[in-house]
């Protein structure tokens, strides 16, 4: 019997291992071998940035698989790395930087994944910033020969990257965050009045100034930041002499931009942020002047409220990293005596809300330092994967299935110390991240659900799905019985979760592009490509 157990062990610690392993060692130890956080999914690939040394980046792609895992595209000067990855759904492209050192500043480009679908946009515009989405176009900040920072757009094409605005209207520069909202779309700027709120339908005569704030002289600037869409209105965050920085709200007119309360009276800040749409309601961190910087929300009523107070006293337990997985509220927080950890908030049977915040489990126990910090939650096939500190084995990789036994580490990978995994990033079904495992520097490594190499060929030709294209629904043949079905876009964002073994799987709601379906059945995982037209 001891035997067996032991046995049993073996292999359940060699497939917990085997999920996890390296891609490829792309650089010399001395350097990464990848920019941590510049990876996305793009068509059921990776792309990245990479090089064998510092002075060597270029723009990478990865299948998951070793040979699979190429350089695409040298930009063409030593120090040019890509990154801050934008993907356009209208254009199916993904838009990106490059940071050259001579002449500075960054430059545009647009890819299609492919060597000669990787194009520069422009020679001559530099310090590009924050991409966004409007009117099947992305829209930027730039500078045009040492000029001002202005507003440009761009379809993909060299020919197609235009200014929208003259130069009397600026953006600040490196820090240009627009939001697409009502068609329209929402910045900071400034054009004698200080940095306020403009607004732009995409033409020269349509990029103007939505109102004042903070009136006064151009230092008297209200600087709006943290742009989100909620309730069919457009809140953030704006700052004025007498109420300091707090939440605003506005619907597309002068009339109807508006403070919606002065959350820290007086002219002091309660500095809201991190803001989330969770179960109807609005979700933010800020500091009342009372309880510190805690959890907030606010309803459709815009009746704000504190969730829990977690670290009672003015210091706070500063919630961060809030992501929604399984219908649950998740982040990092600390309560004062435990450090920061995974905290919950969700609404189930009991009414009072601040009764269902938590900590789900207690991961560094460590009396001098008791921080497991938490970050990058991420998920990926039903489960919410994370990156923090036990005070054992380092920073490492763990996930939660929402439970405090289901959150477990799920592989060292570098023993020796921290292997630090940043950008985790879903596609084409795996998981990949950077990482250090102590010996190959930073480099590109991945985590793969062991159930879907469970049959993985038996179940391709068990398993049909029909009609592809479709237009708002598709059918599963199939003689197994299926668990559920779920939907994601190219991202590997989770876009729709439907029950197994139904006749019809109606899509009409999803918006027309490439999405993988991922069919989990008894015997193993099976992901099929559908277009949506």
């Amino acid at each position: 019997m001891k035997k067996f157990l032991l046995f049993a062990f073996l292999i359940s610690a060699f497939f917990s291992q085997a999920q996890v392993s390296l891609v490829k060692d792309i650089g010399n130890f001395a350097y990464q071998g990848i920019d941590p956080n510049q990876l996305i999914a793009y068509n059921g690939n990776l792309l990245f940035s990479a090089g064998p040394d510092q002075n060597n980046f270029s723009l990478w792609i990865s299948d998951g698989t070793e040979t699979g895992t190429i350089s695409i595209k040298d930009l063409g000067n030593p120090f040019e790395k890509p990154g801050d990855f934008f993907y356009s759904n209208a254009l199916d492209l993904i838009f990106f930087k490059s940071y050259p050192t001579n002449p500075g500043g960054s430059r545009i480009w647009s890819t299609d994944g492919t060597t000669s679908g990787t194009v520069k946009l422009s020679n001559n515009l530099a310090f590009i910033t924050n991409f966004e989405e409007f009117n099947s176009e992305v829209y930027f900040g730039a500078t045009y020969n040492s000029s001002n920072q202005i507003l440009y757009k761009s379809d993909g094409t060299v020919s197609g990257t235009v200014a929208v605005n003259n130069s009397n209207i600026s953006l600040p520069v490196q820090d240009f965050k627009p939001h697409h909202y009502n068609d329209k779309l929402y910045f900071r700027a400034f054009e004698g009045v200080g940095i306020e709120l403009y607004v732009s339908d995409g033409t020269l005569a349509g990029t103007l100034l939505l109102k004042d704030i903070n009136p006064g002289s151009p230092s008297n600037s209200s600087n709006p930041n943290n742009f989100i869409t909620f309730n069919d209105k457009l809140y953030f965050s704006a700052e004025t002499n007498s109420n300091g920085r707090e939440l605003w709200v506005s619907d597309g007119t002068t009339s109807g931009t508006l403070l919606v309360g002065d959350l820290n009276t007086g002219t002091d800040s309660s500095n809201p942020s991190n803001f989330i749409v969770f179960d109807n309601e609005l979700y933010f961190k800020a500091d009342n002047g009372t309880t510190g910087i805690e959890l907030f929300k606010m309803d459709t009523s815009e009746n704000i409220s504190l969730v829990l107070d977690i670290n009672p006293g003015p210091t706070g337990s500063n919630p961060s990293n809030l992501t929604i997985y399984n219908d649950r509220l998740y982040y990092s927080a600390d309560n004062g005596s435990n450090g920061f950890e995974v905290w919950v908030t969700y609404n189930g049977a009991i009414i009072d809300r601040a009764l269902n915040t938590f900590m789900l489990k207690d991961i560094n126990t460590s009396p001098s330092s008791p921080d497991s910090n938490p970050s990058y939650f991420t998920e990926y096939l039903g489960e919410l994967f994370f990156v923090a500190d036990d005070g054992v084995n380092g920073r490492e990789l763990w996930k939660t299935d929402g439970t405090d036994v289901g959150t477990v580490l799920v592989n060292n990978i570098n023993p020796s110390g921290d292997s630090n995994p940043q950008g985790l990033t879903v596609a084409n079904n795996i998981l990949f991240f950077s990482a250090n495992d102590g010996t190959t520097g930073i480099e590109l490594w991945k985590y793969v659900d062991p159930s879907l190499s469970v049959n993985n060929l038996e179940l391709e030709y068990s398993i049909s799905l029909y009609p592809n294209p479709t237009t708002n629904s598709f059918t599963i043949k199939t003689n197994q019985n299926i668990k559920n079905v779920i939907i994601y876009d190219i991202q590997g964002k989770e876009i729709k979760s439907l029950d197994g073994n139904l006749e019809t799987y109606r899509i009409d709601e999803i918006a027309s592009g490439l999405y993988f379906v991922n069919i989990k059945t008894e015997r193993g995982v099976l992901t099929k490509k559908i277009i949506k037209e």
